[in-house]
């Protein structure tokens, strides 16, 4: 009788199972776009297939329970970015657009693979404690992209039963690869163009419907504090719409696009640093891996990316959107910003703190003073010369040999709050400022003293 009811319901869960694979392929088509209307039907077979393949598999992967979406909305999303890009005047051939539009579902698939293959064990090796579920979250979401081949070894069945040349198959593994960190110019041909454009166009992906507000406001409380910030940014970031935020511009050969990231978190105060964090992934995007140059020598087409002050306005519609930037800005600890050129250098000295405190870096006084209007900063520890970027000229600033004290006199009158250290390397004796100061330190100093130093000034 044991045995007749495990049938019954493991016949129920086959059932159960077929039934949820039918809805997911009848009610997930291709969204209605003129990005696929230049596709044959059987290159429009091969992508439907892969977008449903793609989309069962990050519509329903329990490993990631608070990333942001990256599943098929977020597949539908850069399909319509895609479809600007080339409204706006992209001179793609339809073999290199043929790519793309495979690599859009497939490019955070190794998201999903098991961790048992070969790719995955070589990114493993010497990795601490990869087995506790924190780690491998980590892991893979440092290197996902790596981890594409696995997934091609996994399905070679599925995706030989679509008749895809290796070569095509292996064009696609290194533009997935491509969407970030791998250098685009070590890249040639089709792999570098289109991994441009895979990468360029995922970080315009900054929406509100890949982080689902009524989600988001259930499950905020619960969220890490890297995905609270994500869920946040993306819950008060407008859509692209053409005419709002989104120009074409031609010129006969000169063809480009613009997109103009508008924000509207609850506090004005808040507004340009939700701007810049919006736009900078994008910039870095564009500019750091030079991806505009490859776009534009093959595609003739201008991508840039800048913000909207005027239309960027403060919308609360309640207070407790209020409570949701404080935890997203703060994780809802004590805040410390450590303003140094140099600061990426020296983030070790602050991973003894991390556990107990919000750290916040600044690379120049203009990203300070952004930071400490949009934080309630606690500590900010100064280092003194480092560059101003428009907040400070070099006269009041002694050559920019004294930026860090300028700015801890405006750290004093526009925030009084907020208790200031410096933190220097700076090989001229100095005197202790006449403003309140919590400590004076040289560079280099012992991590032990230092921890010490920060945690006695935030007692």
């Amino acid at each position: 009788m044991e045995a007749d009811a495990k049938r019954l319901r493991h016949g129920a869960f086959s059932l159960f199972t077929q039934l949820i694979t039918v809805h997911i392929k009848v009610l997930m088509p291709l969204p209605d776009l003129d990005f696929f209307k230049s596709f044959s039907p059987d290159q429009l077979s091969v992508i439907q297939s892969i977008y449903k393949h793609a989309s069962e598999l990050l519509n329903n992967s329990p490993r990631f329970k608070y990333f942001t979406l990256h599943n098929h909305v977020h597949f539908d999303n850069l399909y319509k970015i895609a479809d600007h890009i080339v409204a706006a005047g992209l001179r793609i051939e339809n073999d290199d657009k043929f790519l793309l539009a495979l690599a859009i579902p497939v490019h955070d698939l190794g998201m999903c693979v098991g961790l048992s293959g070969s790719t995955a064990q070589e990114l493993l090796y010497g990795v601490d404690d990869y087995h506790d579920s924190a780690n491998i979250e980590n892991f893979v979401r440092k290197e996902h992209h790596n981890l594409v081949d696995d997934w091609i070894e996994a399905n070679s069945v599925f995706l030989n039963g679509l008749s895809l040349p290796a070569s095509t198959v292996a064009m696609l593994s290194q533009i997935c690869k491509c969407h970030r960190v791998v250098p685009l110019e070590t890249m040639s041909g089709i792999v570098k163009h289109v991994g441009s454009l895979l990468r360029v166009i995922d970080e315009l992906d900054i929406g509100p419907n890949r982080a689902p507000r009524a989600t988001y406001e259930n499950v905020y409380k619960d969220l890490d504090p890297v995905a609270k910030w994500h869920w946040f940014k993306h819950n008060i970031t407008d859509d692209w719409i053409k005419g709002h935020n989104v120009e074409y511009v031609k010129r006969d050969e000169n063809n480009s696009i613009q997109f103009s990231v508008v924000v509207r978190p609850p506090r004005q105060e808040s507004v340009e640093y939700w701007l810049n964090q919006s736009k900078r992934p994008i910039q870095k995007a564009l500019h750091d891996s030079r991806a505009w140059i490859f776009i534009k020598e093959r595609y003739g087409l201008s991508i840039d990316v800048k913000y909207d002050v005027e239309k960027s306005q403060p919308y609360c519609s309640d207070k407790s959107w209020e409570e949701k930037e404080f935890e997203a800005l703060s994780a809802g600890k004590k805040v410390i910003l450590f303003v140094d050129d140099e600061a990426r250098k020296l983030s070790d000295l602050f991973y003894p703190l991390i556990g107990k405190y919000h750290v916040q870096y600044a690379y120049d006084a203009n990203e300070a003073l952004t930071k400490l209007a949009a934080l309630d900063v606690d500590l900010a520890i100064l280092d003194l010369q480092m560059p101003a970027q428009g907040a400070y000229t070099s006269e009041e600033t002694g050559g920019f040999k004294a930026t860090g004290l300028i700015l801890h006199q405006s750290i004093c009158e526009d925030y009084p709050k907020t208790k200031v250290g410096i933190f220097s390397g700076s090989r001229h004796d100095y005197e202790k400022p006449k403003l309140p100061t919590q400590f004076m330190l040289k560079k280099p100093i012992d991590p032990d003293v230092f921890v010490q130093y920060v945690e006695d000034a935030l007692k």
